[in-house]
Order: C-alpha cells, then sequence, then structure tokens
C-alpha cells in the first residue's frame, strides 16, 4: 500500500485541521483565511505548500490541495519543463477520487486533467515571472471548489555547447570528438545536433541528441579545418552553435629519417628507434617550442632527465636532424627560438641553421639520444611545423 512521507502525511494533517477555519468563517462572513496566496519557499529543498480550495457554488465542498514540486524552486525557469504533484483530500479528510482538476496556469493556458487522489501536472512558461496557479476542482456530482496559489519562474537557462578533442589530426587517419551540451545548471540538454566537418563531406546528423556524442571523422587532405556544429533543443527549438579548429597533417610518411644526415652528437640510430609516443601539436612562441605527445612523463627517467626534443629541416636540399635539448619527466617545452635552435643543435649543417619564417620542419620527442646517453630507445613520430 502507497504511504506518504512523514513530511506530508503532516502536511495532511494539518490541512484537514485548517479545513474547519474557513467553514467557521464562511458561517461568520469571515473569509480571510483564503487572501493569502501560498508559494514556494526558496531555501525548501522539499518544496511543498497547501492550498486550501473554497466551496463554489451551492453544491460545493472544500477541499485540501497539497502541492510539490519536482526539484528546488529556484530550479524552475522559463523553456524547461516543471512538474506538480497534486494530492487533494476533502473537508472528512478523505482523498478526492473521480473527480476533475482545471488548472490555470496564469500564462493564458488552461489545462483539464482526470483527478483521481493524485496527479502530475507538466507546463513549461516562456517568460520569467511571478504567476498565479488557479485550481477548480469538481466532484462527481458537479460540486467544485477554487483555490489558488503562486509560483516564481526565472528567466531561461542559457545552453552551454562545447566540442571536445585534439586540436590536430593525421591524415586519412579516424579522430574522435565529443559534443557536449548542458544547461547553466549541468542539467543535460536533448535535441538535434548537427555537425559541419568543414571539408565537404555531409554533415553529420544526431536526432536523439541527449548531453553528449562522441563521433568519428577521417580528413582525406592536409589543411586547417574549422569543425562547425549547433544543437537544436527539443523544447522550443533553440540553437545554439559552437567551432573547433584541426589542424591536419601528414606525419609518419613525410619524412624518412633514415635517409637523413644525423648531427653528430645525437643518436645516430634514431630512425630504428621504435615509434611508442604520438605528437599531438607543437607550439612556437617567442620564447619557447612546445612538442605535445602522448608519453610526456612516462618514458624511462636516467640522471633525472626522460629524454631529448628533435628538430628535422631540409638544409641545401638536404634532410639533416639532430637534437637540440633534454627534457625533464613530463617536459614538452623548452626556452629555444628560431634563433638559438641551431646554437643548440650544434653540429653539422643544423649547427648554423636559422630558420626562416614560413620554412617547414619536423619536431618529435624521444628517449636519452644525445651526448651517448641511451634508455629504452622510443620516439615519437615527427610532426610538420611552419615557423612563424
Amino acid at each position: 500500500m502507497f504511504e506518504y512521507p512523514l513530511r506530508v502525511r503532516s502536511l495532511f494533517l494539518a490541512l484537514i485541521c485548517a479545513l474547519a477555519l474557513p467553514l467557521a468563517g464562511w458561517a461568520s462572513g469571515q473569509s480571510r483565511f483564503f487572501e493569502a496566496v501560498p508559494t514556494f519557499s526558496a531555501s525548501d529543498r522539499t518544496p511543498a505548500v497547501m492550498v486550501s480550495t473554497r466551496a463554489a457554488g451551492a453544491s460545493g465542498k472544500s477541499a485540501a490541495l497539497l502541492v510539490e514540486l519536482s526539484g528546488r524552486p529556484d530550479n524552475v525557469h522559463a523553456r524547461r519543463e516543471t512538474i506538480l504533484k497534486v494530492t487533494a483530500v476533502d473537508e472528512n479528510g478523505v482523498l478526492v477520487r473521480n473527480s476533475r482538476l482545471e488548472v490555470d496556469f496564469g500564462d493564458g493556458r488552461v489545462k483539464r486533467y482526470a483527478f483521481d487522489r493524485r496527479v502530475a501536472l507538466k507546463h513549461t512558461w516562456t517568460q520569467k515571472g511571478s504567476y498565479k496557479l488557479q485550481f477548480r476542482l469538481t466532484d462527481s456530482d458537479g460540486g467544485g471548489s477554487r483555490g489558488k496559489m503562486r509560483l516564481r519562474v526565472g528567466s531561461p537557462v542559457r545552453v552551454v555547447f562545447q566540442i571536445l578533442g585534439e586540436d590536430a589530426a593525421e591524415l586519412d587517419e579516424e579522430a574522435q570528438y565529443r559534443f557536449v551540451a548542458l544547461e547553466q545548471e549541468r542539467r543535460k540538454v536533448r535535441g538535434m545536433l548537427t555537425v559541419d566537418w568543414g571539408d565537404g563531406t555531409p554533415p553529420t546528423e544526431v536526432s536523439s541528441f541527449e548531453r553528449e556524442a562522441t563521433l568519428p571523422h577521417t580528413y582525406a587532405s592536409t589543411g586547417t579545418y574549422t569543425i562547425k556544429a549547433s544543437i537544436t533543443t527539443a523544447l522550443f527549438g533553440k540553437t545554439t552553435s559552437a567551432t573547433f579548429s584541426v589542424k591536419v597533417t601528414e606525419t609518419g610518411g613525410a619524412i624518412d629519417l633514415s635517409q637523413a644526415t644525423i648531427a653528430s652528437n645525437s643518436a645516430q640510430n634514431i630512425a630504428s628507434f621504435r615509434i611508442t609516443s604520438t605528437v599531438t601539436n607543437v607550439t612556437i612562441s617567442g620564447s619557447q617550442i612546445c612538442i605535445f605527445h602522448t608519453k610526456a612523463g612516462q618514458w624511462p627517467v636516467k640522471n633525472a632527465l626522460e629524454g631529448n626534443p628533435w628538430v628535422a629541416a631540409f638544409v641545401n636540399g638536404k634532410l639533416h636532424a639532430g637534437t637540440y635539448e633534454w627534457l625533464r619527466p613530463g617536459q614538452v617545452c623548452k626556452g629555444i627560438t628560431k634563433s638559438n635552435i641551431g646554437a643548440h643543435v650544434k653540429h653539422g649543417p643544423l649547427g648554423g641553421w636559422t630558420p626562416k619564417s614560413g620554412e617547414v620542419s619536423y619536431f618529435w620527442p624521444s628517449t636519452h639520444a644525445r651526448l651517448g646517453s641511451t634508455t629504452s630507445n622510443e620516439a615519437g613520430v615527427p610532426f610538420e611545423k611552419k615557423w612563424p
């Protein structure tokens, strides 16, 4: 058998006792009991209000409505569905059955419900405001009663929509991108997701999007692409957009290290190092070069050092490569610029090399590969990068 929580039962007892007041009030011409309009307390985590209804017509009977809000009062917002659960008892404390409930939601819309002990009201207000809800309960004999309450509705909640993923991809290799849409208060968003990959391929659509979707895509040409995505919410059709830039390069096959001349202070057998890391991006600023890769902080450490950063470039039409620094465990950035990278390589044609803006070079990390020091002979795939 269904039982109400203790707090709800206490509210009902208070309602039944309160019903005696308006009955006595009508007899003496005092009806002030009905002038107060109940509303939810903003701080109540289990919000419920008591609405006493006044008999309407000669055959009307007063009743007590318990109106419970699903969620917190401060989470009631325009353009978001609100659920109110209504339970009714008559003046004798008996649950009302086989009746009809008419609700005016205060925004020009009226809904009617078959009422048998309790009913769930679902409604969405389109604008912020304070709304007076009016209830009319009619029993099977035609007797009616009226009551009212007030509900505060906040502004529509902004949708936060993001595209997440690596901003670098490899040619002809599938990459994964996450599309996440949440309301400002972390509630999930439902609707239609549309993704334009920016490469001329047909857009991808997810008609039953709910909060998050991970989609794969493969780019067939190198270049920089802008992913444009939009989420159209199921409620009211509001559209929110986001963009994400991806640089697609042809790593792996871009250079053949076995054909490169290696600086004498660097590992001559770099071409035979095991490829265990993926370089996800390389950034060059006026003060440092950063090589981001998936094995940073995971390779063997020797003498407090994890490995070396490498650079390769074509000098006088021939490919040369060499290390230019040491990397501490997990370190990906070094204070190297175009003006001093050659001096840090030190040996061979790269020792006197100063790259020009727009010149293509290749960067990657490795385990110990300088001055004869070695560990596990692992490396990342060279990543193509133009000097700014």
